[in-house]
């Protein structure tokens, strides 16, 4: 007579051996699937990039002013806060990517800059008002459009230096078009006109 207990043991004993099993072939699965489609892991989304024109600006607020201070110190970074340009690289499921320059970004960024120059030109005449002892009952408003013919603001849209390059020096270097893979932990972008971008976290 066949003892029932064996039988019941012997698939209890096999059990962990198909456990193991059903195991090692998903890991092996997994892995192939990781290795083989590692590269074309899709991410959408857009990623942003920031690009520091602090120094730029100061430098050009500085040289524009250095004829009119006469010596006088002008401390542009006072009146500077840091002015950021994004750039973004926008990412589609079909493994494609377009890298841009905010246009938005760009024109805040130029209106950051002209709000600095006007500030340290009002600092330029306060402080040469200081220099010559002079003292006067009328807004210094009104003294710069009687002197220039038209308000700060208006001479300046109208005047005005470039103190960030043109926006289409930005677009020439930093707007492309490819395709991305990804690679573990980073993400590998490859321009039309065989350039490469690569990045780490996005948003």
């Amino acid at each position: 007579m066949t003892n029932p207990y064996k039988k019941r043991r012997k698939k209890a004993s096999k059990a962990p051996v198909i456990i193991l099993s059903i195991l090692l072939v998903l890991a092996l699965t997994i892995g192939l699937g990781y290795f083989f489609l590692g590269n074309v892991i899709r991410l959408p989304g857009t990623w942003h990039r920031s690009i520091d024109l602090t120094s730029i600006v100061s430098e050009n607020i500085g040289q524009y002013l250095k004829e009119a201070a006469g010596g006088s110190e002008i401390e542009v970074s006072k009146n500077l806060d840091e002015i950021m340009l994004d750039y973004s690289i926008s990412l589609s499921r079909d493994g494609k990517f377009m890298a841009d320059i905010s246009d938005a970004s760009y024109e805040e960024c130029q209106a950051k800059a002209k709000e600095a120059l006007k500030a340290c030109i009002y600092d330029l005449i306060n402080h040469r008002m200081e220099l010559t002892a002079l003292e006067i009952d009328t807004p210094i408003d009104e003294v710069i459009e009687e002197a220039l013919g038209m308000s700060l603001e208006e001479y300046l849209n109208e005047y005005a230096p470039e103190l960030i390059p043109p926006l289409s020096e930005f677009k020439n270097e930093y707007f492309k078009l490819g395709t991305y893979t990804s690679k573990r932990d980073l993400i590998f972008f490859t321009a039309e006109d065989g350039s490469r971008l690569w990045g780490d976290e996005g948003t």
